[in-house]
């Protein structure tokens, strides 16, 4: 906007008190957008040539740029410090993320830890117990495949630890239930109980009676049968000594040439007789068991 006059030029307003001429150029920034007005007011009325309003746009151009690059400085470091200061928060809230983390991860591998010592002290515990045991244990896969045995099953035996674990149940077991091991698998894993009345064959080849009595156990996520074995050999030795004995003792009642019963004390009712008192009662055997002496007449005085 150039007024050379302000007396005789009044199309843009009264001008300020004082002055007469008026050079005025637009700030426009590369964007087109005006931000502002360079002015020279002159006190006296003045010719403003080509060359000067060519020099006032030129600086005014360059001011605009300069302007505008400032304002964008400004706006820059605003976004900087907004950056910087979401950074910094960032960066603290991450921080305390992280100490969380680190104070969370030391305490689940002390509680990892703790319970790993738990369970080594556990299963030193149950493998000290179970060496101690009078019984053998085996544990057992479902091929019928030796895992584990406890010293007393090895001592029984007559096997090192690394030659039993190279047998199965088959080499051991010489008296299975029908349908062998495969059956007694099933039964298991039906839930019964399982106790089998067998005999073991020993390294030398040596046989003994056992009782064996099997479960199913969870052992690092597979099923295994647990065999808890008891040398019965005391026993049927025992029970074979009875029968014996009882046998010799039926054998010298029946044979005896002296009448023999054998009856109750609380009502004197028989039990048993033999043939020789059978024969000088003249009674049958069911004629005179389950009766007393009173009632079959054969005391004539009671009180004797």
């Amino acid at each position: 906007l150039v007024v050379e006059n302000t007396t005789t030029c009044v199309d843009y307003g009264t001008a300020p008190e004082g002055y007469q001429a008026y050079l005025g150029v637009p700030l426009r920034i590369p964007t087109g957008d005006v931000i502002g007005t360079i002015c020279s007011f002159q006190r006296q009325p003045r010719h403003f040539s080509t060359e000067d309003v060519q020099l006032v746009e030129l600086f005014a151009e360059r001011a605009a740029t300069a302007i505008d690059n400032y304002q964008l400085y400004q706006q820059q470091q605003q976004f900087n410090e907004l950056l910087e200061a979401e950074v910094v928060k960032r960066t603290l809230e991450l921080r305390a993320t992280q100490a969380k983390l680190m104070t969370a991860n030391i305490e689940l591998e002390q509680r990892v830890e703790q319970r790993t010592t738990e369970l080594r002290e556990a299963e030193a515990k149950f493998r000290a117990l179970v060496e101690q045991a009078v019984d053998a244990f085996f544990l057992i896969d479902q091929t019928g495949r030796f895992l584990d045995a406890n010293q007393r099953a090895l001592d029984n035996l007559g096997y090192t630890r690394a030659e039993l674990l190279t047998l199965r149940a088959a080499d051991v077991q010489k008296k299975f239930p029908v349908g062998g091991f495969a059956e007694v698998w099933r039964q298991l894993e039906a839930g019964k109980p399982v106790t089998i009345d067998g005999i073991h064959q020993r390294k030398d080849g040596s046989r003994f009676p056992v009782e064996v009595r099997c479960g199913l156990v969870q052992w690092a996520g597979k099923k295994l049968e647990l065999a808890l074995v008891r040398d019965i050999t005391e026993r049927k030795q025992a029970e074979e000594a009875l029968r014996i004995s009882e046998a010799k003792f039926a054998t010298a009642f029946r044979s005896s040439p002296d009448a023999i019963t054998i009856s109750t004390l609380k009502d004197g009712s028989y039990i048993e007789v033999n043939d020789s008192c059978l024969r000088m009662l003249g009674y049958r055997c069911d004629e005179m068991i389950g009766h007393s002496a009173i009632e079959l007449g054969i005391w004539l005085n009671p009180e004797e």
